[in-house]
């Protein structure tokens, strides 16, 4: 930062143009526009409600992508699975941009793969009424110590 800069952002904070920025004009400066974090917030509520609509298909294809059937598939394969689930839905329901697929395969990447079934396993829903109620979408994996070992 340089003092020219500085000097820009408090021009901007002194709503009242008196040559001091007060607590009040210091707070709305450091505001959130709160249209923004809705929009995010909305986005977010989007892109997890079509993946939770198309569990059950995007778990299917990438089990055929996860030869080795470790729950896992390169993220490359898990972005292909994701831009085809676009283009189904794309004339039916709101879908993504090319970015935001990228962006939520690498979120979902954790050393250049998705382990698809964890993306899944890790959703709670809730209530919006109650949210003391909630629904695990959780697999049932058998509970043996063998199982465990697999994790």
């Amino acid at each position: 930062l340089t003092q020219e800069h500085l000097a820009l952002v408090a021009e901007a904070m002194d709503l009242n143009r008196n040559g001091t920025i007060s607590l009040v004009e210091f707070v709305q400066g450091l505001h959130v526009d709160d249209v923004e974090v809705d929009a995010a917030d909305s986005l977010a509520g989007d892109i997890l409600s079509i993946l939770l609509r198309h569990r059950s298909a995007i778990r299917t294809v990438a089990h055929l992508f996860d030869v080795r059937g470790s729950w896992r598939v390169a993220k490359c394969e898990f972005l292909k699975l994701l831009r085809a689930l676009n283009d189904v839905i794309k004339e039916t329901e709101s879908h993504w941009s090319d970015s935001q697929i990228v962006d939520l395969c690498e979120a979902l990447a954790l050393d250049g793969f998705v382990n698809y079934r964890d993306v899944f396993d890790s959703f709670l829903v809730l209530d919006s009424q109650n949210p003391d109620i909630g629904v695990s979408l959780v697999c049932e994996r058998g509970g043996g110590a063998d199982d465990a070992a697999d994790d």
